[in-house]
């Protein structure tokens, strides 16, 4: 097994949740405290689904991530894009990137973006940390695997050692021709899209087509 990293490369907050009770969405001091306890250099924290108009706390969780060393992305609900005055705070926080989900959250329009030497990282369920609306711990925003809750859990002590996540970075764990790919090692297909058609999240990518 690789040496596991010390810290996710990306930490992805779900802020806002039209489906869940507003009164068990994670306080903003518990988010500022997970943003601690997880920073590293290097970092991308990205706040998703986020409706900006109805969450005013969004530019200090910014301004204490970037304060912290983390490039800040966020990408706003479909519908929700905020006037410039608010996107001008955003980015005097801190902001690097802020961008609007279409319709179907299958792509972003970005709405106001600044130089940063670092590209924001794909979704990657082997070196990230999903924080849900609740405080869930999942290794992604579509694998519905909860791992822990940052309320009860040491967070790094999770990512360093949960058994879920330690498999995730094992090129060796991936079966079928995903595991037998020359790129497996940098790439390894998308757990996220095995688990929801296969069941498994160590299946082969369903929707790869470089290895027939």
């Amino acid at each position: 097994m690789r040496s596991t990293p010390s810290f996710p490369r990306h930490i992805t907050w779900q802020a806002y949740n039209p489906d869940s009770d507003p009164q068990h969405d994670l306080l903003l001091d518990e988010v500022l405290r997970v943003i601690t306890r997880l920073r590293a250099p290097g970092q991308w924290l990205r706040i998703l689904q986020v409706d900006l108009r109805l969450r005013g706390d969004i530019p200090e969780v910014v301004r204490h991530a970037s304060s912290n060393g983390l490039s800040v992305q966020i990408l706003a609900r479909a519908g929700t894009l905020p006037d410039p005055a608010t996107l001008a705070v955003l980015a005097a926080a801190g902001a690097c990137d802020v961008a609007m989900l279409d319709a179907d959250a299958s792509c972003f329009v970005p709405a106001c973006r600044r130089p940063d030497p670092r590209a924001a990282p794909a979704f990657d369920e082997r070196w990230g940390l999903h924080v849900t609306a609740c405080g869930d711990l999942t290794p992604d925003p579509v694998i519905p695997i909860v791992l822990g809750n940052v309320r009860t859990a040491d967070v790094v002590d999770l990512y360093q050692n949960h058994p879920v996540l330690r498999a995730l970075r094992e090129p060796d764990a991936i079966e079928g021709k995903c595991g037998a790919c020359p790129h497996r090692l940098w790439c390894g297909g998308s757990r996220a899209r095995a688990f929801a058609l296969t069941g498994s999240l160590f299946a082969s990518d369903p929707a790869c087509t470089f290895v027939t």
